[in-house]
């Protein structure tokens, strides 16, 4: 039989593992912060942090957010975010993306995760 004393040291083992475990998960699962206009083929498949200015007006459609996002070079690049409930963002919005670099068509998109309104626009 296990003593309760033993069974709170393994239960606090336990707990310290699980917690350097998310503590390495978290070191590995860090954004690379691209400019806009260094998006390639070489980036496909990595998780990436860009910012851009909302060129269009997002539309959501079967709980998909679409748009574009652009640079002040005007280089653009699709965005696309699942699971969205409503458009939380409008166009000329400059915004923070965290996201997956995805080929879809044969063009470059990115597969938000997260999506930060840095500045509104002034409708």
């Amino acid at each position: 039989m296990i003593s309760d004393k033993q069974l709170n040291r393994i239960s606090l083992l336990i707990t310290i593992i699980g917690i350097i475990f998310l503590i390495i998960f978290s070191m590995f699962t860090t954004y690379r912060e691209v400019e806009l206009s260094k998006i390639d083929y070489n980036l496909l498949g990595q998780k990436i942090q860009t910012f851009g200015k909302v060129a269009n007006e997002p539309k959501l459609s079967k709980n998909t957010l679409l748009f574009i996002i652009s640079d002040e070079n005007n280089n653009k690049i699709n965005v696309v975010m699942f699971n969205v409930r409503e458009v939380f963002i409008n166009k000329n919005d400059k915004i923070l993306i965290f996201g997956k670099v995805a080929d879809y068509n044969n063009e470059l998109e990115i597969i938000a995760n997260k999506i930060e309104i840095i500045e509104k626009s002034k409708n």
